[in-house]
């Protein structure tokens, strides 16, 4: 088993919506810090074994630190900076119960939504996702 990076996004690789949303923290990560994985991969699996977490939750882990739901995704735009840094703050200042009743709704409702990728992330030949893939 590889190391755990310090910054990881560990995301359902069947969802269009969190494909999209890798591929814009790859986009958005200038410094090269972000490390994706799939939930149904071997380190996914290792990560929700080791946190205790349920299958079906994005997850983000910064430096061993566990975040999920609502707070997975703006604790992930914080740490990017420029202006999802900015989009963060501004829903930061929402109460956590309005934030997480949000983020299950999309969850929820994220396949009839958003579909599934016709080309999902991890199948992408692009240099900059396949050597942030573990």
């Amino acid at each position: 088993m590889k190391e755990i990076p310090s910054k990881l996004v560990v995301f359902d690789g069947e969802c269009g919506l969190c494909n999209f949303c890798v591929k814009m923290v790859i986009r958005f990560d200038k410094k090269g810090e972000f490390f994706i994985t799939p939930l149904s991969g071997e380190m996914g699996q290792h990560i929700l074994q080791k946190y205790s977490v349920r299958e079906d939750a994005a997850l983000y882990l910064r430096e061993g630190a566990l975040f999920t739901g609502a707070d997975c995704v703006l604790e992930c735009l914080s740490d990017l900076g420029g202006v999802p840094r900015v989009f963060s703050k501004i829903f930061f200042i929402f109460p956590k119960k309005i934030r997480d009743s949000v983020y299950g709704f999309v969850g929820k409702y994220r396949y009839s939504l958003f579909g599934t990728p016709r080309v999902r992330v991890c199948n992408m030949l692009d240099d900059s996702i396949q050597k942030r893939l573990v």
